[in-house]
C-alpha cells in the first residue's frame, strides 16, 4: 500500500527492514510471520474440522458427526457460491505476496469466523466428553477448541 511504501523509506523502521523499496516486495520475515499468524491457522482449522467429523465417526458418535458435517458443508457451500476454492487459493497467494490480507481473503475468513467457527466450537465443546474413548480425538479436539477460540475471538 502507499503508506507501507512511504514508511519503508524511513531508515531504521521495521517496515524498512521488511520491504524492498526498489521492487516493492515484502521481505521473507513478514511473509513468514503472516503465514504463521493468519493463513496457517485458517487452513489448519479447516483440516481440524474435517478431522473432527472423522473422529466423531470413529468414536461412534454419528449424530455429532452429522451435525459437524452439516456445519462444515454449509460453510463450504457458501465458499463455492462466492467463487470457490480457487478464489480462496488466489486470495491466499496474493495476501502472502503482500504480507497482509487482501479484501477477498478478509471476506472469506470473516464468513468462516461468523458462521462455521462458532458453531463448530459449540459442538466440539458439548461433544468433548463423548469422544474421550480415543486419545487421538481428545488431543485433536483440545487443539481444535483452542484454535476455534482464537478464530472466534
Amino acid at each position: 500500500t502507499f503508506c507501507s511504501k512511504q514508511l519503508a523509506e524511513v531508515p531504521g523502521t521495521q517496515a524498512a527492514a521488511t520491504m524492498n523499496t526498489v521492487t516493492g516486495e515484502v521481505g521473507w520475515l513478514k511473509k513468514a510471520s503472516y503465514i504463521l499468524m493468519i493463513v496457517g491457522p485458517f487452513y489448519l482449522d479447516v483440516i481440524l474440522d474435517m478431522n473432527g467429523i472423522l473422529q466423531y465417526l470413529l468414536t461412534g458418535n454419528f449424530m455429532f458427526s452429522a451435525g459437524s458435517a452439516i456445519i462444515f458443508f454449509t460453510s463450504l457451500h457458501q465458499q463455492v457460491a462466492r467463487g470457490g476454492v480457487q478464489k480462496l487459493w488466489n486470495a491466499t497467494l496474493e495476501s502472502v505476496k503482500l504480507g497482509q490480507s487482501t479484501d477477498d481473503l478478509q471476506k472469506i475468513m470473516l464468513s468462516e469466523k461468523a458462521l462455521e467457527a462458532p458453531l463448530q466450537l459449540f459442538l466440539q465443546f458439548y461433544a468433548f466428553p463423548f469422544v474421550t474413548s480415543s486419545r487421538v480425538a481428545v488431543l485433536s479436539f483440545i487443539f481444535s477448541l483452542f484454535l476455534s477460540l482464537k478464530s472466534v475471538a
